[in-house]
C-alpha cells in the first residue's frame, strides 16, 4: 500500500523520466511520419498509384497477426483513463506506433496527433507500471503522457494542457492538472532542445474589427455543418460498408490512389497543402476541388479504421473551408479565414473549441486571433451539438463499442459530488 506522499513523489519522478521518453519517441515518430513515399515514387510514372495498396496490405497483415493489439488512437486513451484499471499494454503501443507510420507514409489521409497521444499516454503509463504505481496514479500518468506527446509534437504546451483536460480528463482535478502542466512544458522544452521541427505559422498583420463577426459566424456555421456531415459519413462507412477489415483498407487505398491524380499534396498529413493555403495565391475552383477530395478520402480512411488521427485532417479541412469562404467573404485576407476555419473544424470534430483557439494562438504567437478563432470554433461547436445534435468523434467511436463516457466512474463521482453540494446548499438556504 502506497502512502499519499510516496505516491506523489513516485508520480513526479515518472513524469520527469516519462517526459524525456515521450519527447524522444514523438520526435522519431514525427520525422518518420513525414516521409512522403508517394512523392518520392512519383518520378517512376504510375508506380506511385500502388503505394496506398502496398500500405493497405501491410496494415492488413498487422491486423491479421496482431489483432489483440489492434485498438488504437485517442478513443483508447480516453477509455483507458475512464474505465478499468487504467493499465496499457506494451504490444498495443508498439502496434499503434508502427501501424500509424505505415498509414501516413503510404499517403492515407489521416493525422499523426491521435497516434502520438496514444503512444505518449501508453509510454508514461507503462513507466508507471514499472514503478508499481496504483490505478489512480496510472490514470494521471495516462493524461500526462498524452499532454507530453502533444506538446512535443506542436511545441504548444498550453494547448496540450487544455486539450487533455477537455477531451480526456473532462473534469478539474488540481493534482492531475499540475502533473499535466509539468509534463507539457517539460516535453515542449526537451523537443526544442532535440531540434524538433516547431509548428509555427507566420501571420500577416491583423487587427480585429467588430464588422468581421458576421463573417466569422458564417465560417463557424459552414465548418459545423461539414464537421457533422463528416462524422455521419464516418459512422456510415464504419457500420454500413459490409467488408472485412482488409476489404475496408483496400477501399481506402483505392480512394487514396484515385485522389493522388488530383495532386499528391492532398494526401498524408497535408503539410505542403497547408503551406500553400496559408501563403500562396490560388484559385477558388482548385481550393474547392481539394476540399471535396480531401473530405472524402479522410472520411473513408477514418471510417475504414486506418490507424491514424482525426485532428490533423480536421485542421486541414478547416483551412480549406476557410480559404474557399474567403472568396465569398472578401473583407479580410484569406489567411485569417484559413486560421479561423482550422479552429472551427477542429473544435467541432473533437468538441474542444477552447483548445482549438489556443492552438492557433500558440502556433501563430498572435493573440489578436484569439477572439476571431473563438467565435468561429464556438459557433461550429454550437451548430454541431445544439442544432444538428451530433456528438463528437471520440464519443461516436466509443459508442460503437457500447461505451458511454457519461457512465465513467470519475465523471459519475463528480456529478454525485456536485449533486450533494447543491443539496447541501438548498438545505442551508431553507
Amino acid at each position: 500500500m502506497q502512502s499519499a506522499s510516496t505516491g506523489i513523489k513516485r508520480t513526479l519522478l515518472v513524469t520527469i523520466i516519462g517526459s524525456l521518453l515521450c519527447a524522444g519517441l514523438i520526435l522519431v515518430f514525427s520525422r518518420l511520419s513525414k516521409i512522403e513515399l508517394i512523392s518520392f515514387i512519383l518520378q517512376y510514372s504510375w508506380l506511385y498509384l500502388a503505394i496506398p495498396f502496398v500500405g493497405a496490405i501491410f496494415l492488413a497483415l498487422l491486423f491479421r497477426y496482431f489483432n489483440r493489439y489492434a485498438k488504437s488512437g485517442l478513443p483508447v486513451v480516453v477509455m483507458g483513463y475512464h474505465f478499468g484499471d487504467g493499465k496499457f499494454q506494451l504490444g498495443n503501443a508498439v502496434f499503434q506506433y508502427v501501424a500509424a507510420i505505415i498509414a501516413l507514409v503510404s499517403g492515407f489521409a489521416v493525422g499523426a496527433v491521435g497516434p502520438a497521444l496514444h503512444v505518449g499516454a501508453a509510454s508514461m503509463n507503462l513507466l508507471g507500471q514499472y514503478f508499481h504505481l496504483n490505478d489512480t496514479r496510472l490514470k494521471q500518468l495516462t493524461a500526462c503522457g498524452a499532454a507530453s506527446a502533444m506538446a512535443a509534437l506542436f511545441h504548444t504546451p498550453i494547448t496540450a494542457i487544455f486539450f487533455v483536460q477537455e477531451t480526456i480528463v473532462r473534469r478539474f482535478q488540481w493534482q492531475t492538472c499540475v502533473f499535466i502542466s509539468i509534463c507539457a512544458f517539460f516535453s515542449a522544452w526537451i523537443a526544442r532542445q532535440l531540434g524538433a521541427f516547431e509548428f509555427h505559422i507566420d501571420t500577416q498583420s491583423f487587427h480585429y474589427q467588430l464588422t468581421l463577426i458576421p463573417e466569422l459566424i458564417v465560417v463557424g456555421v459552414v465548418c459545423g455543418v461539414l464537421a457533422t456531415l463528416m462524422l455521419k459519413l464516418i459512422r456510415l462507412t464504419a457500420d454500413n460498408v459490409m467488408l472485412p477489415y482488409w476489404g475496408k483498407f483496400l477501399l481506402a487505398a483505392a480512394a487514396t490512389s484515385i485522389a493522388s491524380l488530383f495532386g499528391t499534396e492532398v494526401l498524408g498529413l497535408g503539410s505542403q497543402l497547408l503551406q500553400v493555403l496559408l501563403y500562396a495565391d490560388i484559385g477558388s475552383q482548385l481550393v474547392l476541388t481539394w476540399l471535396i477530395v480531401r473530405f472524402l478520402i479522410s472520411t473513408i480512411a477514418i471510417g475504414a479504421a486506418i490507424p491514424g488521427g482525426a485532428l490533423g485532417p480536421s485542421l486541414l479541412l478547416g483551412a480549406l473551408t476557410g480559404h474557399w469562404l474567403a472568396y465569398l467573404l472578401p473583407n479580410e485576407t484569406p489567411q485569417v479565414f484559413v486560421l479561423v476555419g482550422m479552429a472551427a473544424f477542429f473544435g467541432a470534430v473533437l468538441k474542444s473549441p477552447i483548445s482549438a483557439t489556443l492552438l492557433v494562438v500558440e502556433t501563430t504567437a498572435n493573440v489578436n486571433l484569439a477572439l476571431p478563432c473563438l467565435v468561429g470554433s464556438a459557433t461550429a461547436h454550437l451548430v454541431q451539438t445544439r442544432i444538428l445534435g451530433q456528438t463528437n468523434l471520440i464519443e461516436l467511436l466509443l459508442a460503437r463499442q457500447n461505451i458511454l463516457l457519461k457512465n465513467s466512474p470519475s465523471l459519475l463521482s463528480k456529478n454525485k459530488t456536485q449533486a450533494s453540494s447543491s443539496s447541501g446548499n438548498d438545505t442551508t438556504t431553507n
